[in-house]
């Protein structure tokens, strides 16, 4: 038994040794059939060429070079079936609806300007990220000479990091490179998940349709799907759908839910009053106070509401200001004296000797106020003027007076555009405190 087995071991290791003499061969033929989409992975084959070499060191050479050559021809190939299709021109009529020509240019420009570093960082990303690479060079119309410059020293730098760590640190170094390449695939997701929704949203804008999201959260809403999208493609990938990860995609799926509603912007059709002070928030009035020779209703936004600001009336601004400070909680009745602040000061159409000031304080969870309005801009009743990003507080601070009256008390619930804060009895009085 022993010797059968001994004989059987001889066997088998004079079949591997033939394997191995024909390797670089199988590599060679392989890595070209990868260029033409065949599913040969280039990685799994520059990883088998580096154990093989390990366990012939006399392979080492021949490996190398049928892999480099390999590699190049497998490149070319891409770049060729890419440029054959397009030669630089995109003719799908349905691409050709979202992406101009001045477009395809900023591309081919971008990839020229950064194109080392493009095919370097490219080149350590599995799951076909390459070949798109190669197949887009052609099809934009990237100039021969200049991929052939880009992909050589790409590919040196790639294969001999590859092969030569494998080579000294064998199977450990393989998972290694597997999550290193899964998290560089879940960055090039999110940055092109990010790039495609400005992109769109900026197009559609032009278009004047109607996203139902503020321009304002655009950062936000094209970041974080991105964030969600690698977190669960990574849950996907390295823990497979046990029970605690279908929980946490679950959670995140919501949380990209919310974060998509907190941004929406919803149409509002604002009749205009000179005889009335919109609400400049959604959210809930908290005070009402008299202080001095002015009014003040402030009003808390929480996370679930609306968050766009808009002109309580028509006016011109006269100046912005922005005042730094803490971040407590916009419940508390203080935050509006020691918070951070935006104060935005107005002189209304209807009374040029009335100036009102509408403030956007920050809370403990919001910490980035936006506001676009600027000294000598005018503003029409109800037009969006800015943001404050999660649960926050507006405040709207206008001169007291006998003809004025206020419309709302705490507890009640807000719309900015709609609800009737303050009502003036000079002229025509509007018959209804809400236009809704």
């Amino acid at each position: 038994m022993g010797i059968f087995l001994n004989i059987s071991s001889a066997g088998l290791l004079e079949i591997l040794s033939e394997v191995f003499t024909y390797f670089p061969l199988f590599a060679f033929v392989a890595l070209l059939l990868a260029g033409l989409n065949i599913p040969f992975s280039e990685d799994v084959i520059i990883i088998s060429g580096a154990l093989v070499a390990q366990a012939d060191e006399t392979l080492i050479l021949p490996c190398l070079i049928a892999i480099y050559l390999g590699v190049l021809c497998s490149d070319l190939v891409s770049y060729s079936l890419g440029y054959l299709v397009g030669r630089g021109k995109l003719r799908i009529k349905a691409v050709n609806n979202i992406l101009s020509h001045r477009y395809v240019d900023k591309l081919r420009t971008n990839l020229e300007r950064h194109g080392f570093l493009t095919f370097i960082v490219c080149r350590f990303i599995p799951f076909g990220v390459r070949n798109t690479l190669f197949m887009s060079s052609g099809f934009f119309g990237l100039k021969f000479k200049r991929f052939i410059r880009y992909d050589l020293v790409a590919s040196l730098i790639s294969v001999n990091t590859l092969f030569w760590i494998v080579f000294a640190f064998g199977e450990a170094a393989e998972k290694q490179f597997h999550v290193a390449g899964v998290a560089l695939f879940a960055a090039l997701v999110f940055v092109v998940s990010a790039t495609i929704i400005r992109v769109i949203a900026k197009q559609l804008q032009k278009r004047g349709v109607s996203l139902m999201l503020t321009k304002y959260g655009l950062p936000q809403v094209a970041v974080f799907p991105g964030i969600a999208a690698c977190a669960i493609a990574a849950l996907a990938i390295f823990f497979h759908f046990e029970l605690w990860t279908i929980v946490v995609m679950a959670i995140l799926f919501v949380a990209l839910v919310w974060m998509l509603s907190f941004f929406r912007d919803p149409k509002r059709d604002v009749v205009a009053d000179e005889n009335v002070m919109y609400s400049p928030c959604d959210g809930t009035v908290t005070e009402v106070v008299k202080d001095g020779d002015v009014i003040k209703v402030s009003t808390f936004l929480s996370i679930y509401n609306v968050h766009i600001n808009r002109a309580p009336c028509s006016g011109v601004v006269d100046r912005v200001t922005y005042i730094k400070g803490l971040y407590r909680s916009a419940h508390d009745p203080d935050s509006a004296r020691v918070n951070e602040a935006n104060e935005i000061e107005m002189t209304s159409a209807a009374d040029p000797a009335g100036k009102i000031t509408v403030r956007q304080v920050s809370g403990a969870v919001a910490r980035r106020i936006v506001c676009k309005a600027k000294a000598g801009d005018t503003l029409e009743q109800g037009a969006r003027f800015g943001m404050i990003k999660f649960g926050s507080r507006t405040e709207l601070i206008v001169p007291d007076g006998a003809d004025r009256e206020v419309c709302v008390k705490p507890g009640d619930k807000v719309k900015a555009g709609l609800t009737v804060l303050i009502r003036y009895s000079r002229g025509r009085i509007s018959d209804n405190e809400t236009h809704e």
